[in-house]
């Protein structure tokens, strides 16, 4: 991850993350990361990377070395993605869903909400 999307990106990671996963979640870009958490929880599998952020109700899967992290750096912290609603929506189709993390916003904001994720 370069210098600057880092520096954008702890302002709202500590907040959502705590500390020790927020640097873990830095890292994971690179590829490496540590599978002991404290006070968080964080667990890796053999091609993911678990991180359990405070705003949503479900864990976001990433894959080390990727662009995973910078997806969520833009949609979670950056709120690249907001998008306001006049009334709850029944259904939400997030068409090019990359990674899904704008789905699980979605899940989270309105958990009565059909969600059609397509990438």
């Amino acid at each position: 991850m370069q210098l600057q999307n880092v520096l954008s990106f702890v302002g709202g990671s500590f907040a959502e993350l705590g500390p020790v996963q927020a640097i873990r979640f830095i890292r994971s870009s690179s590829g490496s990361v540590s599978a002991s958490a404290t006070g968080h929880e964080v667990h890796r599998s053999q091609s993911t990377i678990a991180f359990r952020l405070k705003s949503l109700r479900e864990p976001l899967h990433i894959r080390p070395a990727s662009t995973d992290a910078r997806v969520v750096n833009g949609v979670i912290f950056r709120r690249e993605c907001e998008l306001a609603f006049s009334s709850t929506p029944r259904t939400i189709i997030d068409a090019g869903a990359n990674i899904g993390v704008q789905s699980v916003r979605f899940a989270t904001r309105f958990p009565d909400c059909r969600i059609i994720a397509i990438e």
